[in-house]
């Protein structure tokens, strides 16, 4: 959205924001006005969470406004256009100088040991719009601000940030890895319930999360989509049982009508394409892993819940789980079957793997070249309402 927002308006800067938390070391998007004798120059920017005190003390309406909780969080994810960029950095090469007196140094004095403010000198990347200021002759109205050459986007929290600023302690959550991971289990919970039109439990609550582990764990790999919209096309209809486990790290899949109960593992090992082993570099082409799964039922005991799980590290044990690797430019596809246990499927470079049932209703798998096309590869397109399409 932001990359087609600042295109299409030929923007020099811009940022994605979202409501900011209070007592929040993060820092907050404002409109800045600058008055000269010819006029007033504007520019989105950015303030520091370390100069919030100072520009409360000498500005009696950013303390209000500040209070008042209106200004947005500022995030890390922007679109810049490298060419006002640089013209940009020609007038402020180095942008948003501070002085970040947060943490605390241990030194020598008189020969004792104390702790002092430590001063970490800083540069902020989004400052950079403060040398891209507009200016304006008359005082700024709405719609002359969004002929401003920075602007800002607004999104929901949940879908935009959730940070990572210190360890664990058994205290709150936020700002810790677990807490991030818990904020993007719950995001991608989400998605399945409300795009993908599974059916699947809400996730479970901070506390229970933090004891038992996450009740329902769906990770994919962003050439997925990213977009939400693609994601729902790739990946829909089905249930995922209470406790269970998906994890998808590949890009071209279709998965439709699964019933899942345990854990099932996709692997690609060539995602968006081969590694050039002599260029050390991943082409971009159609040398990938596919998986096609319809109507197919998982069933194993899934996730050990007994044993000491780092699931934002990823560093689970299982005791049962199907693991389907695909190496290289590989295929597997199963329809109308149920796997059920612990198995591993590896698919060697440039096999198609096919999963059926035989007539003593035992599950065969079934290899053979791939000697043509690949039987699922999708083509995208826009329809009238600029939507993307998958075919």
């Amino acid at each position: 959205a932001i990359g087609g927002y600042g295109y299409t308006r030929q923007k020099a800067f811009g940022v994605i924001s979202c409501p900011r938390q209070r007592n929040m070391t993060e820092g907050m998007n404002v409109l800045i006005q600058e008055k000269e004798a010819e006029g007033s120059y504007y520019a989105v920017g950015n303030v520091e969470y370390t100069e919030f005190a100072k520009k409360m003390a000498g500005d009696l309406q950013f303390k209000k406004l500040f209070d008042k909780g209106d200004f947005p969080a500022n995030t890390n994810i922007i679109y810049a256009n490298i060419n006002q960029v640089i013209e940009a950095t020609k007038k402020m090469p180095v942008p948003g100088l501070l002085v970040n007196m947060k943490q605390a140094v241990e030194t020598l004095q008189d020969g004792k040991e104390v702790s002092l403010p430590g001063a970490r000198l800083e540069s902020t990347m989004q400052n950079i719009a403060d040398a891209m200021k507009d200016q304006v002759p008359s005082p700024l109205t709405q719609d002359k601000l969004l002929h401003l050459r920075t602007f800002v986007l607004l999104n929901e929290r949940s879908k935009t940030m959730s940070v990572t600023k210190k360890v664990y302690d058994g205290s709150a959550l936020a700002e810790t890895p677990e807490g991030c991971f818990y904020d993007l289990l719950k995001e991608n919970c989400q998605l399945l319930k409300e795009r993908c039109q599974f059916s699947v439990n809400e996730m479970n609550s901070p506390e229970s999360y933090m004891k038992d582990g996450p009740n329902v764990l769906f990770l994919y790999h962003p050439a997925l989509g990213p977009l939400y919209s693609v994601i729902s096309q790739k990946i829909s209809k089905g249930s995922i049982a209470n406790g269970s486990e998906l994890q998808v790290e590949a890009a071209e899949v279709k998965i439709s009508s699964l019933c899942l109960d345990g854990s099932l593992l996709i692997t690609a090992q060539s995602i968006t394409g081969g590694f050039d082993p002599k260029e050390k570099l991943v082409n971009f082409d159609d040398k990938i892993g596919r998986c096609r799964l319809e109507n197919v039922t998982v069933k194993n005991r899934g996730i050990d819940r007994s044993q000491s799980n780092s699931y934002w590290k990823n560093q689970i044990h299982r005791k049962e789980s199907l693991q389907i690797i695909l190496e290289g430019d590989s295929e597997f596809c199963a329809k109308d079957v149920q796997l059920e246990g612990n198995m591993e499927i590896r698919v060697p470079d440039g096999q198609r793997a096919i999963a059926t049932v035989d007539n003593e209703k035992k599950v065969q798998v079934t290899f053979e070249p791939i000697t043509n096309r690949p039987s699922l590869q999708w083509h995208y397109a826009l329809d009238a309402q600029y939507e993307i399409v998958l075919s």
